[in-house]
């Protein structure tokens, strides 16, 4: 890297702490910095970087997690987990901010680099590139905040502007346009230059354009404007056979292969865009590693994350027998809702290989003095005692989803944000050809591949979970892809976005209906182990994770470090 990429780095993170009428690239400008493609290509890269730091994916992103069901966190996490959000929250407004920072810069290249003497391909792809960036912040915001303010040129120096709120409609707008300017001209991602790793591609913008037209439908279904919501259910398949159809990508073989760091690489055969992170030697929390192996892993489980804990070992007397030092651990912020981790691992998902790659629940470990310490937790029952074991009383059930044995520190694990993966995609095509013309065998047979990978457990063939065939209303093959892209992306960062989304058979967001209906249906509580029948009993519910529904549980605030100054901001969400 050189001087200048590091400048530019800087400065972005600086703007996103600011407000957005704040942001300005003044600095920037072609007759200095921007005056050659190796200056356009770092200007490029650091708004990609600005995704990894810690008030965007690597950190800021972590409430998101928490705004669903099945997710939820104990400690110092507890007002996002009980979704007792505020305006003042530093992690909504510094996401809002790198947002804002992203479209800032991608506004300031589309605006400024047409004199720049530049090869026309070259130009031609850049400025589809930042109509992608552009169309993805925008994404976020719409789907996090609703109405948001809408700037679609550069503030430059001297020109401090207020911007109002526009409408939602008017957000998704923007998107399509965007994304269809970056379909129209960036690389497939075999052409992709292999600088360029992590950058979008013409899939990453088929794929995005495919996901929101499939949200507007539904926001449009969920306003009972059913007839309009099918055109954009249309579009959304539409541009799911197209990533489908292109050749470019495919299911990793083997669910697991997805999770294993080293073969990372590898997995964006199946993943169409993810958020690019690396280990950080220089270690410290303004690395560009990310943090979620940290998040998830537990702490008293060596070689998963970048963690290192002592942890106290007792005699069955209750004398302390060692204090081992633990290398590389997880510190365990964020847990699998017991129920979420049932009724994944039963009915139609028993024995899917899915499960046994998702969700953690035994594991062992060396003592210093040698002795072998088996840990389990809920659900997982104690096959034999023949050597030391010890079962969680907090009945804690983990995600492993991402582990990174070689992680220099705690914040800064190899493990990449998945964005939108080809299984997504499958996903999208089987759910709008639902809507559009009820569970036909079209619908089924996309809906059907994530099944088949599923059965694939390391190369041994399961009977489960078993395809779908015939005999479904809409309303049920719904519910089917509801629970399917549950499972299948546990722990990505969609589950809050598809229960705002999608319609519940109470005609309510499915949020609404598993606040209300689902989740009170089961046993209120934690589970509970009994020693003496080595069985678990007790309930399986975090129940702060799950509060009752909230209207403002649909979107989040508008930061508060925006709206003292923006006064054209002139009305908060409801709810704050």
């Amino acid at each position: 890297m050189n001087r200048f990429f590091y400048i530019i780095i800087i400065f972005l993170l600086f703007l996103s702490s600011c407000s957005l009428k704040e942001k300005e690239v003044a600095i920037l400008t072609p007759q200095n910095t921007l005056n050659s493609q190796a200056g356009v290509a770092s200007y490029i890269n650091g708004c990609y970087n600005i995704f990894t730091t810690g008030s965007c994916f690597k950190t800021g992103y972590q409430p998101f997690f928490l705004r669903g069901d099945e997710i939820y966190a104990p400690s110092s996490y507890g007002n996002f987990s009980s979704k007792a959000d505020n305006p003042q929250s530093s992690q909504t407004g510094s996401f809002w901010g790198s947002m804002y920072s992203v479209i800032q810069n991608a506004n300031y290249l589309i605006a400024n680099i047409q004199p720049m003497k530049l090869d026309s391909a070259y130009k031609a792809r850049t400025v589809g590139e930042c109509y992608f960036l552009r169309a993805f912040c925008y994404y976020y915001l719409v789907r996090i905040f609703g109405d948001v303010p809408l700037k679609l040129q550069p503030t430059t120096d001297g020109k401090l502007v207020n911007f109002p709120r526009v409408s939602a409609d008017t957000i998704y707008r923007q998107i399509f346009n965007d994304l269809s300017l970056a379909n129209a001209t960036l690389l497939p991602y075999s052409k992709q230059p292999f600088a360029e790793f992590g950058h979008a591609t013409k899939g990453a913008a088929q794929a995005i354009l495919s996901s929101a037209y499939l949200t507007y439908g539904n926001r449009l279904d969920l306003l009972g404007n059913t007839a309009s919501a099918k055109i954009y259910y249309q579009l959304a398949e539409n541009f799911a056979d197209s990533v489908i159809n292109s050749g470019q990508y495919n299911l990793i073989p083997n669910y697991s292969n997805l999770w294993d760091v080293a073969q990372e690489k590898n997995a964006y055969k199946e993943v169409i865009f993810g958020i690019h992170f690396m280990r950080d030697a220089q270690g410290s929390s303004a690395g560009v590693g990310s943090e979620y192996a940290d998040m998830f892993m537990p702490g008293n489980m060596p070689n998963v994350a970048g963690y290192n804990v002592l942890v106290n070992i007792y005699n069955t007397n209750g004398t302390k027998k060692d204090t081992s030092n633990l290398p590389q651990t997880g510190q365990g912020y964020f847990l699998v809702q017991p129920w979420f981790v049932k009724t994944y691992t039963s009915g139609d998902y028993t024995n899917d290989y899915r499960g046994d790659c998702s969700f953690l629940s035994s594991w062992g470990y060396q003592t210093n003095q040698g002795d072998s310490i088996h840990v389990f937790t809920y659900p997982q029952s104690i096959p034999t005692q023949t050597s030391t074991y010890w079962v969680s009383s907090n009945a804690n059930t983990y995600l492993q989803k991402y582990v990174d044995p070689y992680a220099f520190d705690a914040p800064n694990n190899e493990n990449d944000l998945f964005i939108i993966r080809l299984a997504e995609v499958y996903m999208i095509k089987a759910e709008a050809e639902n809507e559009i013309n009820g569970p036909t065998g079209v619908a089924y047979s996309a809906f059907n591949m994530l099944r088949a990978r599923a059965r694939n457990a390391n190369g041994v063939l399961r009977t489960t979970p078993a395809n779908l065939q015939t005999g479904l209303t809409q309303a049920q093959f719904r519910m089917k892809i509801n629970d399917e892209r549950a499972l299948e992306l546990v722990g990505e960062g969609h589950r809050w976005f598809d229960l705002i989304r999608q319609k519940s058979p109470n005609g309510t967001t499915m949020l609404e209906y598993q606040l209300s209906t689902v989740i009170p249906s089961f046993t209120q509580g934690m589970p509970v182990w009994n020693g003496k029948t080595k069985t678990w009993g007790g309930g399986l519910t975090y129940l702060p994770g799950v509060p009752s529904f909230l209207q403002r549980f649909l979107l989040l605030p508008i930061p508060f470090n925006e709206t003292s100054t923006n006064p054209a901001i002139t009305y908060q969400n409801p709810g704050y």
